[in-house]
């Protein structure tokens, strides 16, 4: 794993001890998890809240973890609007997590997860 800062729904504050939480668009936090190599260097547990303006809004949370300079979010599955809006901020989706978030992060890190990353679910991409 390279220097990232990734995002785990989760929907209880234990850190890496955190289930992975089954509902992306419904998880009360995020677990933000920065990494340099193989070592994770910061954990920080962000409440799943939008701006009071942005409530409402299909795919808001997807800005708020690009602000916060997340580049992957890893979870188990996500609806592909929600999937979508991710992608359009350049955050990379990696799906097939299951387990604590520390579960997640070395099955990441293993590569046993699926990215799904492009605009069409066929792997093509017209968006850029």
């Amino acid at each position: 794993m390279v220097h990232m800062k990734i995002a785990i729904p989760i929907n209880d504050e234990k850190g890496l001890n955190s289930p992975v939480a089954d509902n992306y668009s419904k998880c009360k936090f995020f677990l933000l998890a920065e990494s340099d190599g193989n070592k994770i260097t910061a954990l920080e547990a962000m409440p799943s809240a939008v701006p009071e303006e942005a409530k409402g809004v299909k795919g808001a949370m997807a800005f708020v973890l690009a602000g916060k300079g997340v580049q992957a979010v890893i979870l188990g599955k996500i609806a592909e609007k929600e999937r979508l809006s991710l992608v359009g901020n350049n955050i990379r989706v990696f799906l097939g997590a299951s387990g604590t978030a520390r579960d997640a992060i070395k099955q990441y890190a293993g590569g046993h997860l699926t990215e799904s990353s492009d605009c069409k679910k066929d792997g093509s991409c017209e968006c850029c």
